[in-house]
């Protein structure tokens, strides 16, 4: 009788360290295209979310909401300590200095004495009367503003790049009041740019044109 040997098939060592080095390169790769895929992810809804905002400051500026006549210098509605005739703005900052690049404020833009409408702009990161602070709006996950391009005629055939932008809205008029800073001097604009960058490097831009068009850029 020929007895045969039965040979049992196993991993040898070296092949089970192939095996778990494939699996840790694959891991690896996945995690990373995984990371990348969620940060562009929470940086489109982050930009989204920012649009919105600048949606809501049109909606404060054209429809109804009051603010304290006393604080602003705004007329006050008849029989009415509160005013519904200032203009709202929302500011963006590009600059370093106390973070006001991770952040941005919608504000009541208060009217000087003497003065009928306010100037469409906010003067620090923390307004003094007239300018009253509504909302200040932290940008998330080390995401900054990166880059504020305006251009001061509709064709948009020169851009500058501004310091700081202010978009206000007043009733009853819809349209955009755009304002561009860079030092201490100011432009009217018809066309801006707002661009925010993740922390990978990534950018998403925001769009907002002076007959209040609003887009997001993705």
């Amino acid at each position: 009788m020929i007895h045969q040997r039965k040979h049992n098939r196993a991993f040898t060592l070296i092949e089970l360290l192939i095996c778990i080095t494939i699996f840790i390169i694959m891991t690896a790769l996945l995690a990373a295209k995984y990371g990348n895929f969620n940060q562009n992810i929470l940086l489109t809804n982050l930009v989204y979310e920012t649009a919105m905002q600048i949606r809501t400051t049109q909606n404060y500026g054209i429809s109804t909401k009051g603010v304290d006549a006393a604080s602003t210098g705004c007329s006050p509605s008849s029989g009415s300590s509160m005013s519904f005739m200032c203009a709202y703005g929302i500011a963006f900052s590009k600059n370093t200095t106390s973070s006001e690049n991770t952040r941005f404020q919608i504000f009541a833009d208060g009217v000087s004495g003497g003065q009928t409408t306010g100037d469409y702009i906010l003067t620090t990161q923390v307004p003094s009367a007239p300018d009253v602070l509504i909302s200040t709006y932290y940008l998330k996950r080390g995401a900054i503003i990166s880059g504020l391009v305006g251009c001061d005629n509709s064709a948009c055939t020169a851009s500058t790049s501004y310091n700081k932008i202010f978009i206000a809205f007043k009733r009853p008029d819809p349209e955009a009041i755009i304002t561009g800073k860079i030092s201490a001097a100011t432009s009217s604009l018809t066309y801006v740019k707002i661009t925010i960058q993740g922390t990978d490097g990534t950018t998403r831009a925001i769009t907002v044109r002076k007959n209040g068009q609003i887009s997001v850029d993705i």
